[in-house]
């Protein structure tokens, strides 16, 4: 939610945008590279000061394995958050329609992420959708990177061992068929396409003329 701001960013920037882009001055891949590069760093210390803080009050797997983790799946999910947002303003016609549908985009990521409808308690024809939310992906590898392995959540007891806990807790979630390192690529990819439909859309999506 807090890459909301960078809504507003792209609409004062348009009309800039497309008269440098007319006088020939830069052309749409230099526009696309540089609002994409320049931000990358400002968000990875944003999110260093952020895990920092919050990693050690919340009391999560004192490792640097798991920290490191940790911080990675939430640099990529911010990321993820920024280009869509990105995305969402070069497509839209006016920051009001791009505001407008920013939680509604948002609601449905949320909703299929897995937190708040569990997975394996969609219908099958829904069984699919969650893919393509990049929340569910970044959820899944934080709960895994902390649930696994985790004696402290899951103890040993009389019948039951810390794996087959967190296999019940697992198979409620449907994480059952991954491991924590699955999520990466697939963060990877989900910024490689949102970063190829923002370059599309400034490429063919134009409102100078409307």
């Amino acid at each position: 939610m807090g890459h909301q701001q960078s809504i507003p960013i792209i609409f004062e920037e348009r009309l800039l945008f497309y008269r440098e882009r007319g006088a020939k001055i830069y052309g749409n891949l230099a526009y696309w590279a540089t609002g994409g590069v320049s931000i990358v760093p400002v968000t990875i210390f944003n999110v260093a000061v952020f895990v920092g803080l919050l990693y050690k009050m919340t009391g999560f797997k004192d490792d640097w394995e798991s920290f490191g983790y940790f911080y990675l799946i939430v640099v990529l999910s911010s990321l993820c958050g920024l280009f869509f947002c990105q995305l969402l303003a070069v497509l839209s016609p006016s920051q009001q329609s791009a505001i407008t549908l920013f939680p509604a985009m948002l609601f449905f990521f949320i909703s299929f992420a897995g937190f708040i409808i569990q997975l394996p308690s969609l219908p099958p024809w829904l069984s699919e959708v969650p893919n393509v939310s990049f929340i569910r992906w970044g959820f899944q590898g934080l709960a895994i990177n902390e649930f696994k392995d985790n004696s402290y959540i899951f103890p040993d007891s009389p019948g039951f061992s810390t794996d087959d806990k967190y296999k019940k807790f697992a198979d409620l979630y449907g994480f059952t068929e991954y491991s924590k390192w699955t999520s990466v690529p697939i963060l990877l990819i989900n910024m490689a396409v949102l970063r190829a439909l923002t370059f599309l859309g400034l490429r063919y999506v134009r409102y100078e003329n409307r």
